[in-house]
């Protein structure tokens, strides 16, 4: 819900694509939000035309991928406010430049942990599993303007 407010805003298009059920993360709603903000606007500012997100689950964590090419820098402080948010949460934040200005941003937050019982099933496997993906593009209406 909160890449969907975002991309109508901008005028751009999510192209979601879910592969399994959601994963459960223990966050505080309004801080998560502002780093997806502050991630999405500074791949904004980079003049990304491309944006690619996924979501998946490695052991016990839920991380966050957005991908793009730019041809400015534009993280700046954006990426030490997230940092520290995300850090808060017990999570990390990672970028990885690439040549051609490419990056990758990782969020990791930590898996919502549920007491188990016996006889239930046993927690995650730390088989890494695709949860969903996106691909955000300009719209028309965008391009034009």
């Amino acid at each position: 819900s909160i890449l969907d407010e975002e991309i109508a805003n901008a005028h751009m298009q999510l192209i979601s694509r879910k592969v399994d059920g959601p994963l459960d993360v223990e966050v505080d709603e309004k801080q998560i939000c502002q780093v997806l903000r502050l991630l999405l606007d500074s791949a904004r500012a980079s003049a990304a035309k491309d944006i690619s997100l996924s979501l998946q689950q490695a052991g016990q964590e839920a991380i966050f991928t957005m991908r793009y090419q730019g041809t400015r820098a534009g993280l700046g402080t954006g990426l030490h406010v997230s940092r520290k948010i995300v850090e808060r949460h017990e999570g990390h934040l990672e970028i990885q430049s690439f040549p051609e200005s490419r990056r990758a941003i990782f969020m990791a937050l930590p898996l919502f942990q549920r007491q188990h019982n016996h006889e239930e099933t046993p927690p995650t496997t730390l088989v890494p599993q695709t949860q969903a993906s996106w691909a955000v593009a300009y719209t028309e209406e965008y391009a034009t303007s």
